[in-house]
Parts: structure tokens; sequence; C-alpha cells
């Protein structure tokens, strides 16, 4: 891991919307990166998925080619290159890379495969077959077609699974990434080879929350005398209402073992309360007071 990989690039040059210099220092210098969690189980084994359908779509277009999985390959290989510039190492890894058939290994495309989990987070995402991404995704996309030399970088992003996934489809700029590598390189020489933490300004961070909160502010307008009670009342019903269902599920609970065995119990003439299987083989409740109520 000494090296710097493609999602470190704009962490560094601070474009990153999930992270900065910071982050990657505690990863490779304090060690303390990204922790295994659920959702990052999930969305490694919907790789395989995502990209199934992602080809399919491709493929609906007109589009076809032959994928290469970046890791976790049978023969034991992967699609990892290292470079070294500016005296640093670099590390790219794409999730994927596209050829035109099984037989011929020239890459003619490179590829990313993104689950977005946060539904707020798409707005950030522009049309289908575009390159609007959030902008650290651009710089990895762009990164990875820096350094396998190719003019496009396919990446497939499923919002949930609801549908198959969009496509965008990222152009080489190398230009741009040589600069952020160049800047890359200077800071991990300054910061990582030398274990001095990067400084943290947190004036832009104050700056943008007081500016969140006053548009927050101007949203909201005082409330009628009206609004007040009645919000109140609201309130104090909704409070109600959750007791009263605690209340019943317990009520609930204390007749289903009172039948036990039995059919049901008796109350009345014509009022009774059952607890009998359905067809689904589930034990229901009913609650029968005709003649009480």
């Amino acid at each position: 891991m000494r090296a710097i990989g493609s999602s470190c690039v704009p962490k560094i040059c601070e474009v990153h919307h999930l992270g900065g210099p910071w982050d990657v220092y505690e990863e490779r210098v304090e060690g303390r990166g990204l922790q295994p969690s659920e959702f990052i189980q999930i969305g490694e084994d919907a790789e395989q998925l995502i990209a199934k359908l992602g080809m399919r779509k491709m493929a609906e277009k007109g589009y076809h080619f032959h994928l290469r999985p970046g890791t976790k390959k049978g023969d034991g290989t992967t699609l990892t290159r290292f470079r070294e510039f500016h005296g640093v190492g670099f590390r790219d890894t794409p999730d994927f890379t596209l050829s035109e058939s099984k037989g011929h290994r020239k890459v003619l495309m490179v590829g990313e495969i993104k689950l977005v989990r946060n539904s707020a987070d798409k707005d950030l995402y522009g049309e289908d077959w575009s390159q609007e991404l959030p902008e650290g995704y651009l710089v990895q996309c762009q990164f990875h077609c820096f350094i396998y030399q190719v003019d496009v970088c396919v990446v497939f992003v499923s919002f949930g699974f609801w549908g198959p996934p969009k496509i965008y489809l990222v152009k080489a700029d190398d230009a741009k990434i040589a600069a952020m590598v160049e800047r890359s390189a200077a800071w991990w020489k300054a910061h990582v080879e030398k274990r001095v933490p990067p400084s943290i300004d947190a004036t832009d961070a104050c700056s943008v929350y007081l500016k969140h909160l006053a548009l927050h502010d101007e949203a909201l307008r005082e409330c009628t005398q009206e609004e007040f009670a009645r919000a109140v009342a609201m309130g104090q019903r909704r409070q109600l209402m959750k007791q009263l269902e605690k209340e019943d599920k317990a009520d609930a609970n204390f007749f289903r073992e009172q039948i036990g065995g039995h059919r049901g119990i008796r109350l009345g003439d014509r009022s009774n309360i059952t607890c009998s299987k359905n067809k689904h083989g589930t034990r229901t409740l009913r609650l029968s007071l005709k003649e009480l109520l």
C-alpha cells in the first residue's frame, strides 16, 4: 500500500466529495483507513451483477465488448498497474477493462462500478451516457485513462438496484491528471514520507455550515396561534397513539396465551375473541364486541 491509488488522487487534490488529504494520511501513515462494513461487502458482491446489467444495456445500444474484471480473476492475476512519477509510486486498478473480444488483450476502455446508497446523492449525477459525475469520481476515472493510455472510462452507476445502472462515458484529460499527479507526488513527499500530518483549515467548513444554517432559517416562518395549538395537539395525540399501540400489543399477547389450544373465548351472546390459524398457518387475533360496545 506504499503507493498512491486512483481514489487517493482526488482526495489529495481536494476535489472528492467523500474525503480529503487527511483521510489519505490516516490510511497510509496511521493505518486507520476505511473499515470493513456490511455496505462495503454488499457493494463488492454486487459488482458482478451491476457489470452484467451494464454490459447488457451497452449491447442494447450496439456496443459489444469483452469485460475483464479488475480483481479476483480465476488465474490469480489482476489489472493493477504500477507507475512512478516524480519519484513517487502510483498504483491503479480499474474495476474492469473492455477489449474487442476474449481473444484480444488490447484494452480499449477502462471501467468503474459504483453503488450509490444515499438517495440524496442522485443530484450529483447527470444524464445517461454523459460524463456528469461527482468531481472525485471523474478524476478517478480520468486517472485510469491516464495510466492505461485509453480515451474513455465507462462507469456503471447503480442507485440501489432500482432498474438497470446508469452509464457514463468519461473522456480522458491527460493534461489535467498530469497536473494532479504532480501535486499528489509533492504532497506525498511532504506528508507521507516525512510523516507530517496535513494542516486543517476549518474556515471554509465553518463558512459552508453558516451558509446552510442561514438558508435553513430563511426557509422557516413564524407560526400562527392556530398552527401552534394544532401542532401541540397533534404531537400529544401521536404520543397517546404510541402508548395505546403498546398497550394493545400487550393485551393481544395476553389473550393469545389465554386462548391456548382453544379457538377463542366467548365474551357474550354475540361477542367473542378468537385466535385461529389462517390458510398461511399464522394465528390471527380477532375481537368482536357486537352487543358490548
